[in-house]
């Protein structure tokens, strides 16, 4: 008889740990990159279009896209998309962004708002 195992126990050994590891990566990512950005940074199709402070008063960013436009709202020191001339409409059902590194994308309009 052929005593063939599809996984030893140091190889599940090896999958848990693998596993945690990448769970404490993105737990402190997450966690740890907390800190609150200053500005929001806007590319469109790569070229920068402009960094906005997310403090003052409130306002709306009307971004020129290739069919048509794309509006941020910078707000109580958050940016959100709230219009875009895309056919999916994932990038103005984003929550609103606060911290550094996260972006809201709008890929078929080319578009990302950072914070920095």
């Amino acid at each position: 008889m052929n005593n063939f195992k599809l996984f030893k126990k140091a190889d599940l050994l090896i999958a848990l740990i693998l596993v945690l590891i990448a769970a404490a990566g993105f737990f402190a990512f997450r966690f740890v990159n907390d800190e609150e950005g200053n500005s929001v940074k806007v590319t469109v199709d790569g070229e920068v279009f402009g960094s906005f402070s997310l403090s003052g008063p409130e306002r709306t960013i009307e971004i020129p896209v290739k069919n048509g436009i794309c509006r941020l709202l910078v707000k109580d020191g958050a940016a959100d998309m709230t219009y875009a001339d895309c056919p999916n409409q994932i990038c103005v059902h984003h929550a609103a962004i606060t911290s550094k590194g996260e972006a809201i994308v709008c890929l078929p309009n080319r578009v990302v708002a950072e914070i920095e």
